[in-house]
């Protein structure tokens, strides 16, 4: 059962138009990101708001209808436990996604470029729209086969953070 958590990117268009050469503003974005993901699969889609980010209520109605998602404003922590993977923009929440053992797109349509998680096991990074819709069907195939090394790598999602930290102080 395929559960896909897209956190959608925030609006950079202002700032980085010169880089955002397949889509006309951050509504095209979001719906030819939408329509690929459709277009591959039925599975359920939940969509993570970037904190940065509001939509129009009439909008948000429309996608959730046009493209059968759900949107939430549950914190991404309690909402990558119930996912099998994860969609994602050049957002720190790819580590918590990797610690946890989900396989990651990194949908870096802006081209920021950057290269923190190359390499590792269940994660992809994009930056066209090409080549998001091309790698769509194999990233779908992906699953949580990751040692628990490979997830300790990328952090220990268990509540425990604030201890370790005092304790190291």
């Amino acid at each position: 059962d395929c559960r896909i958590l897209f956190a959608m990117p925030p609006d950079f268009f202002k700032s980085r138009h010169e880089f955002v050469n397949d889509y006309s503003s951050h509504t095209n974005m979001i719906e030819s990101i939408l329509t690929a993901i459709r277009c591959k699969t039925k599975s359920n889609v939940t969509i993570s708001l970037h904190p940065s980010t509001s939509l129009d209520k009439y909008y948000q109605s429309n996608l959730e209808n046009n493209f059968d998602v759900t949107f939430t404003n549950e914190s991404i922590e309690n909402l990558l436990a119930h996912c099998s993977h994860f969609i994602a923009s050049m957002s720190s929440t790819i580590r918590w996604a990797m610690s946890l053992g989900i396989p990651v797109l990194n949908s870096d349509l802006y081209r920021f470029n950057y290269n923190d998680y190359e390499g590792a096991k269940n994660y992809i990074r994009v930056d066209s729209h090409k080549d998001f819709v091309n790698t769509l069907h194999a990233f779908l195939k992906l699953n949580h086969e990751v040692t628990s090394d490979e997830r300790k790598y990328w952090g220990s999602i268990d509540g425990d953070a604030e201890v370790r930290i005092l304790t190291s102080i």
